[in-house]
């Protein structure tokens, strides 16, 4: 997830994701996931740092910040549920459901839905807009914020 998402949800305001890929078509309801974040491991120690924590303030580490597609499984401090998967098309969201992406905290007047489109075009392209395509509704709730609980 980008940054400003992890920090979404660690805030318990993003509780759903929507995806294009077809990879999410075996997710069901149950499934445990883990949220991939941007993160630092400071220079000849185990000690990971992530972004999400020190995006409001200066904060110098030894060592560069990693894409999250590189943090591994083992150091993943948020881990979700999935209480439902769905498919449809990308400009269906309600205002509800984009507040619930963490686009807005104000689903009236389209605000929500303008914000999600702004976010949606920013992380896949405005011609991924464009195309309204179909994606996968994934909702979840949120089973820990500091590392894999320990009933996992």
């Amino acid at each position: 997830m980008s940054t400003n998402m992890v920090e979404a949800v660690l805030e318990g305001r993003k509780t759903q994701t929507r995806r294009v890929n077809n990879r999410w078509e075996d997710v069901v309801k149950g499934d445990i996931l883990y949220v991939r974040e941007t993160f630092a491991q400071k220079c000849n120690s185990d000690s990971i740092v992530f972004r999400a924590d020190y995006v409001s303030r200066d904060f110098i580490v030894d060592a560069k910040w990693k894409p999250s597609i590189f943090l591994r499984k083992e150091h993943a401090r948020i881990w979700l549920e999935v209480e439902n998967v769905d498919k449809e098309r990308l400009h269906d969201i309600s205002g509800a459901d984009a507040v619930a992406e963490g686009a807005s905290l104000l689903p009236d007047n389209g605000i929500a839905y303008s914000r999600f489109q702004e976010l949606w075009c920013a992380i896949n392209g405005r011609e991924s807009w464009d195309a309204n395509p179909w994606v996968w509704v994934i909702k979840y709730k949120v089973l820990s914020t500091t590392g894999r609980p320990s009933h996992l």
